[in-house]
């Protein structure tokens, strides 16, 4: 009888003093969410490279939320970005792959939180960026060459300028000038092509080009021999009909690795010409279709 009533006591204990709790499987979680025991929240770990931790003011990066997260348990479901500018204006991003506009100099900041499967979210990665003004590269203006003409005398030749054979003549650059720099001189090189047209005994119209200081080319024997090419001194040839001066100043200021040039062609009549020379002149001149 005895035996009896504990074995009834314990029936009803189970029966009665059991609730929903401790009859669940022991290996289920309370929340609903899976079997395990724990779960793993996700991990989001914003590893920015050095290189784009510091910028220029205009840049733009483009970040990829699944470089930088993880979930062991699971896998990453999204994402939440802050991007905080240096006024403390801060804007939220949900895309796995957003694009940060970094348009003032300053420091921004930001952070990644991920969430994943299971509701469980990780903690916040953050990292600053360091943004400088932008170098702006100067804005340079071409060199402007000139030449001016003038007889044996040393006097100005104005024009229409017509050169007459056998004279000498000065063909000087030195009122070239760089727009940047009008108060001081800035033209650091002068290269000049020089082209005759002449007639042969037969009345054969052909050309010679010279070149003083130009590379590649051999300087002719009228160049100066100083290194200063700002001046050249020639004599019109006896049976120059026409010539072609081509100077090509250089100026100081590097753009591209390179000193900042400029061309113009400047053409003169020699006392010789005449308007029959023209068609000839004129179909050697015109390139080619």
């Amino acid at each position: 009888m005895k035996h009896m009533f504990i074995l009834s006591a314990l029936v009803s204990f189970v029966l009665v003093g059991c609730d929903s709790n401790c009859c669940s499987n022991p290996d289920e979680v309370i929340s609903g969410k899976g079997n395990a025991v724990n779960l793993i929240a996700p991990t989001a770990n914003l590893a920015i490279p050095t290189a784009d931790l510091s910028r220029e003011s205009g840049s733009n990066l483009t970040l990829n939320g699944s470089d930088f997260s993880s979930d062991r348990d699971g896998t990453v479901a999204s994402y939440l970005w802050t991007f905080q500018n240096p006024a403390g204006e801060t804007s939220t991003f949900t895309q796995e792959r957003p694009s940060f506009n970094f348009p003032t100099a300053g420091t921004y900041e930001i952070c990644l939180t991920v969430t994943d499967n299971d509701d469980q979210q990780s903690n916040k990665s953050c990292k600053q960026i360091t943004i400088s003004d932008a170098i702006v590269a100067p804005q340079y203006i071409i060199p402007e060459p000139v030449v001016t003409i003038l007889d044996a005398n040393g006097n100005k030749v104005n024009p229409p300028v017509v050169f007459q054979v056998k004279n000498k003549y000065t063909f000087d650059a030195t009122k070239s000038y760089d727009p940047d720099n009008l108060d001081q001189k800035n033209i650091i090189a002068y290269h000049w092509a020089l082209t005759e047209y002449r007639k042969d005994s037969q009345g054969v119209l052909f050309k010679k080009t010279h070149y003083c200081n130009v590379p590649g080319h051999a300087d002719h024997s009228a160049c100066p021999t100083n290194g200063d090419y700002s001046k050249l001194q020639y004599t019109i040839h006896g049976s120059e009909i026409y010539r072609i001066i081509k100077l090509t100043v250089e100026d100081s200021d590097v753009v591209n690795g390179t000193n900042q040039t400029n061309t113009k062609t400047f053409e003169y009549k020699t006392n010789l010409y005449n308007n029959e020379d023209l068609n000839a002149i004129t179909r050697d001149l015109t390139p080619p279709n």
